[in-house]
């Protein structure tokens, strides 16, 4: 069976983009990135069987990074807060 974890953390990325209005990246930023941006920094896909079907229990941990002079947990609380 195909991995699932590549094709959400596609979705997630995608979602992020489109609701959070930062920028998002996949474990690694660039050097000159914004004052704030979203790093999916690792993602984990455990298999297990059952006997009728195949099942994932997949996992990503999201990064939500404020620097510059709008920067602090607030801040990253109201991106957080964003619907996707």
């Amino acid at each position: 069976m195909k991995n699932p974890a590549i094709e959400i953390k596609k979705w997630l990325i995608a979602r992020l983009q489109a609701y959070a209005y930062i920028d998002v990246y996949d474990a690694m930023t660039p050097t000159d990135a914004d004052g704030e941006y979203i790093v999916i920094t690792s993602r984990t896909a455990n298999q297990g069987e059952g006997k009728d079907c195949f099942q994932f229990e997949v996992s990503a941990n999201v990064d939500i990074v404020t620097k510059g002079s709008n920067f602090g947990f607030k801040r990253a609380e109201q991106i957080a807060e964003l619907e996707i």
